[in-house]
């Protein structure tokens, strides 16, 4: 009885062994496939769309500075007769140039709407230490939305503007986090693959 004995401790203790193994084995492939799921849910939800909306942004300020460079080259820089028609027409086409140049502004604007869209329905998601530059981000929003894109934009003394801080389209320190992030996120998604 005594070998009967020792046989069933010895097979309950391997069991158990084996079955403590294939715990640990499973534990930590369900923390790789957990932290994996958060990872594409950050990129999906948040940062892949923050890289979209910023790398666009870019884009149509870059198209901006181009019109201006070009505005600036044909009127500016141009000797023109001083003759009612000419005036007139440069006026004109000067003004239909500008126009233009600020509808890709206003596009950015459209965009900056979208990233705080963004930010607010996937709060969950951002990385803790990107919330101060993504906050800094929502609140230029709100104060250009109110102090200068609104219907009743808020007339303020100049003085009180420089004391309380500038307001910015898309701060650099945004759209390099949100590359980095974005790039950083996809590393990390392949190291774990």
């Amino acid at each position: 009885m005594g070998d009967t004995s020792q046989l069933i401790a010895s097979s309950l203790g391997g069991g158990i062994l084996v079955a403590l193994i294939n715990w640990a084995r499973t534990a930590r492939s369900e923390r790789a496939s957990r932290k994996h799921n958060f990872l594409k849910d950050q990129i999906t939800k948040v940062y892949g769309p923050l890289y979209f909306f910023a790398s666009l942004t870019e884009a149509l300020f870059a198209l901006n500075d181009k019109f201006h460079n070009a505005y600036k080259e044909h009127f500016v820089n141009q000797e023109w007769s001083n003759d009612n028609y000419t005036q007139e027409t440069l006026r004109k086409e000067a003004d239909a140039t500008l126009q233009l140049a600020n509808y890709y502004v206003g596009m950015v604007r459209d965009n900056n709407a979208k990233i705080v869209d963004v930010l607010r329905e996937n709060y969950a998601f951002i990385d803790s230490e990107d919330t101060e530059v993504f906050q800094r981000f929502v609140i230029d929003y709100l104060r250009m939305e109110k102090e200068f894109s609104s219907d009743n934009p808020v007339k303020t003394p100049f003085e009180v503007y420089l004391k309380v801080g500038e307001i910015s389209y898309s701060r650099t320190e945004f759209l390099d986090l949100v590359k980095r992030r974005f790039s950083e996120k996809n590393e990390t998604i392949k190291s774990i693959q």
